[in-house]
């Protein structure tokens, strides 16, 4: 059960941010296009949450495997970017950075 409860939020925190940050793109960076819009959003929730493993790892003085540590926290960062963060942030993307209606196109 608690394998389960853990695996709900592993999965769940990634994807809540990567939702934020794709909904609060369009609002902040009018000008960027989609697809920049949901690799930020993606990278960001996929390595936002691996800031802590990482500095626990670099500040311990009895790590030997300091780069193969620091490098497989951020593989697994990419690997929640693209995996969970990706295909959340495209789809609240699209969304909501639909264009907005010229009132006076009728006109």
């Amino acid at each position: 059960m608690f394998m389960l409860i853990g695996l709900l939020i592993l999965v769940a925190i990634p994807a809540a941010l990567a939702a934020a940050i794709a909904f609060a793109l369009p609002t902040f960076t009018p000008r960027w296009s989609l697809r920049r819009r949901t690799a930020v959003a993606a990278l960001t929730a996929g390595y936002l949450p691996m800031l802590l493993p990482i500095i626990a790892a670099a500040t311990d003085p009895n790590n030997p495997g300091l780069f193969a540590s620091v490098a497989s926290i951020l593989f697994g960062g990419l690997f929640f970017s693209c995996v969970i963060g990706l295909p959340i942030a495209l789809l609240v993307g699209k969304r909501k950075g639909k264009a907005a209606v010229d009132p006076g196109a009728f006109d």
